[in-house]
């Protein structure tokens, strides 16, 4: 066990510090808690006329945060001075929490970290809350608040489907890669004006067809450049990017050398640049937007069809000042976000328990001067 103090409420709602004992207790195979408990026990009854015994126990499965430094109004409060934020930490669990500190940081600390295996073990985890960093006037000893993230078998699903998506990309047949519309037009050929650097590396722009090959073309095919007369069979000397590599597409004049003379009277929502880790092309479609759109649907389906990526749409700004791009991402990786929780959706919906910093009920007590507000 750890010696520690616990701050409570006395009678006259002050706060008041108890000497106790925390303890972790395995579990017992009575099927309550598949990863046991934490105990508080007194060390000795308070002295004041206040005699309620203020010793407990918490189920870790039910632990939905906790709190390192001085957390919450009860430990910011006259009565729990006298310690350093370092070794103060606070357990929430449904609508109590118990507010504590020990002797040294370092104890303080291997409480978390004990408690962080424990959780471990099951699959669950700690995981910070971003928006729980606040400041106590220290730089040395912020506070920050940790909500738990429990394993499900959704997560489970989750995981079992991104190891089968590492062991290596799934075979893709030719033919449904070729089962869209705009696929087909893509692979006919779609008239462009492309955006390159000339032998003195001076921007020029030339005509130029965007043609897509399935067959004998990498796993998922391969988007060429080529001139508009041979784009039925693009020769070797084409540029290319198989769309296995292709990292994004950006809409409208984003890229560097649209921005140039040689783009002038380009027309921004016609334009669009693929880009991969070695090959790139910026361009503008020569029947506008619309043609723009038929080639972002033309790779979404190729890379819908993949089965271990994922097209992503990403906006900044709004209106005449929005900035479009479509990312491609491992789907192994969107996976992995999702089980580790940082995805964005799941992030800004709420759905996980926030750590109420600037409130904190007393162990104990429903209700009080510490009750926990808006």
């Amino acid at each position: 066990g750890i010696d520690i103090n616990m701050y409570v409420l006395n009678d006259v709602n002050e706060v008041e510090q108890r000497s106790a004992v925390l303890k972790y207790v395995p579990p017992q195979g009575d099927g309550k808690s598949s990863q046991g408990k934490i105990t508080f026990t007194e060390s000795a009854k308070s002295k004041d006329g206040f005699q309620k015994n203020m010793s407990g126990e918490m189920d870790m499965g039910e632990i939905e945060g906790i709190s390192l430094g001085k957390a919450g109004l009860i430990l910011r409060a006259p009565g729990g001075g006298g310690v350093k934020s370092g070794q103060c930490f606070s357990i929430s669990q449904g609508s109590s929490t118990l507010a504590a500190s020990t002797k040294t940081p370092e104890d303080t600390q291997g409480v978390f970290e004990a408690m962080q295996h424990i959780l471990s073990c099951g699959k669950d985890k700690l995981s910070q809350d971003k928006k729980s960093v606040v400041s106590d006037g220290s730089v040395k000893n912020p506070v920050v608040g940790f909500r738990v993230t429990r394993w499900t078998p959704e997560l489970e699903e989750l995981e079992r489907k991104r190891k089968e998506l590492e062991k290596g990309p799934p075979a893709v047949d030719p033919k449904d890669l070729m089962d869209s519309k705009e696929v087909k037009e893509l692979k006919k050929g779609m008239n462009i004006m492309a955006y390159t650097l000339d032998e003195m590396n001076l921007p020029k722009a030339t005509k130029l067809s965007l043609v897509y090959k399935a067959k004998g073309a990498g796993r998922l095919g391969t988007l060429y450049w080529c001139d508009r007369r041979k784009k039925r069979k693009p020769p070797s000397s084409c540029g290319r990017l198989e769309v296995e590599d292709l990292s994004s597409i950006v809409i409208g004049k984003q890229t560097r050398i649209l921005q140039t003379a040689a783009a002038t009277m380009a027309e921004a929502e016609a334009c669009l640049s693929l880009i991969g880790p070695s090959s790139q092309i910026s361009i503008e479609m020569e029947e506008g937007e619309y043609d723009v759109e038929k080639v972002v649907q033309a790779v979404e389906h190729i890379i819908k069809v993949s089965k271990d990526k994922k097209f992503l749409k990403k906006s900044e700004g709004h209106g005449k000042f929005e900035k479009v791009s479509y990312e491609v991402h491992k789907l192994s990786d969107v996976l992995r976000k999702r089980i580790a929780q940082e995805d964005d959706e799941e992030g800004e919906g709420g759905k996980g328990v926030q750590v109420d910093l600037n409130w904190q009920v007393p162990l104990g007590f429903e209700g009080g001067a510490y009750q926990g507000g808006g």
